[in-house]
Parts: C-alpha cells; structure tokens; sequence
C-alpha cells in the first residue's frame, strides 16, 4: 500500500488507514498533544482534531472572531470568565476601560488571544485563550481534543484562563449544562456568544 495523507505514516498504524485511529482515543489524544506531531504531520494533526473530518471556517465563524476586535466584548468576556484584575487593595477593576485589552488572532491554534493589563504597580494580567464555534453539536468531544491538544503548546505566566465560545448549541445527545461541566473537568469554560454581548449590538 503506498503512502499517502489517507495513510498513518509511523507508529504502531503505520500503512493502516488514517480512520483506523477513530477507534484509539488515547493514542490520538497522546499525539496531539505532541509539538513534533504538530509540525510534521500537520494536515494528520488538523484530521485527527477535527473529529476526522475537514475543519469548516466559514463566514459566520469569521463574523464572530471579528467581534472581538471590540475591547468591551473581551472585558465581558473575563468577567463572565471569573479572570478577574485585582488591584493590590483588593478592588475587581475588570470590567473598566482604564484596563488595556491587546488582541491577537491565530495564536497557537487558539481563535483569539485576549491580553489584559492596567500600567502601575499592584495589577496583575490577565490572558484568555478563546476557541469559537458557531454552532457545537454532538462532535463536542472533538472540540475538547483540540482545546486540550492547543493548550499543550502555551507556555508562561499564570493568570490565564481557556474558554470555548459558543453561537448555537445543536447538541442532542447531552445538555448544555452538562457539557459546561464535562469542559470544565479540564478547566475549560463554555459562554454563549449572548452571554458575554449583553445588550452590546
């Protein structure tokens, strides 16, 4: 059988079909969290997080992404987070517009990178690493994979929280509630898109 990128190159699958994985969560799990896994086998790493199927950037997810370009969305966000900056005398300064936001986009596989700070001795900073889905259905365990397999790849300070940001939840197989709670086993928190917008436009 020739090797191609339907075809698992190494390991204990090598020459199988890449979807023989499917069926070996742990050993998936273990190689994408793996930085050489990542770099030279980047088109089986985007398959195997992806539930194996092609990733979908579309317009809407574009739409959303964007909006954190607003600096009050990104404060919402770290409220609605509990990642709060807290002045040396004890006061949640968070939600002010003195607390400079810096957004990037794209950050080691995160949809957006939210850094918070106030210039000044007694503040501390705050980053939030986001992943955006516009509709999560039942393929959240999927999702879950790749925020664990992205988190793997941050190094650095502490005052950092993950959060998954959701447009609709289509899921059948389980509530949103319990999804919150399944994310949250590995410190993952899930927000609505509505929740952290409030009455913005």
């Amino acid at each position: 059988m020739m090797e191609g990128k339907n075809v698992v190159p190494f390991g204990k699958y090598k020459g199988q079909p890449v979807e023989v994985l499917r069926g070996d969560t742990a050993y998936c799990d273990w190689l994408t969290a793996q930085d050489w896994f990542r770099e030279r086998y980047s088109g089986l790493w985007t398959v195997i997080i992806n539930n194996f199927a092609e990733p979908s950037e579309t317009p809407e997810h574009n739409r959303l992404q964007a909006r954190f370009l607003d600096q009050q969305l990104c404060r919402n966000l770290l409220v609605a987070a509990q990642c709060p900056l807290i002045t040396s005398n004890g006061e949640d300064i968070t939600a002010k517009p003195t607390v400079k936001i810096r957004t990037d986009f794209e950050v080691h596989g995160w949809d957006v990178h939210i850094h918070a700070a106030v210039d000044g001795d007694g503040y501390s900073e705050r980053n939030a690493y986001v992943e955006i889905k516009t509709s999560l259905g039942d393929d959240y365990p999927a999702t879950l994979r790749q925020m664990k397999a992205n988190w793997h790849r941050i190094h650095g300070a502490s005052g950092r929280v993950r959060v998954l940001v959701v447009d609709q939840f289509t899921a059948a197989g389980a509530t949103i509630d319990q999804v919150r709670t399944i994310f949250r086993s590995s410190k993952f928190t899930v927000l609505s898109i509505s929740e952290i917008s409030g009455n913005m436009p």
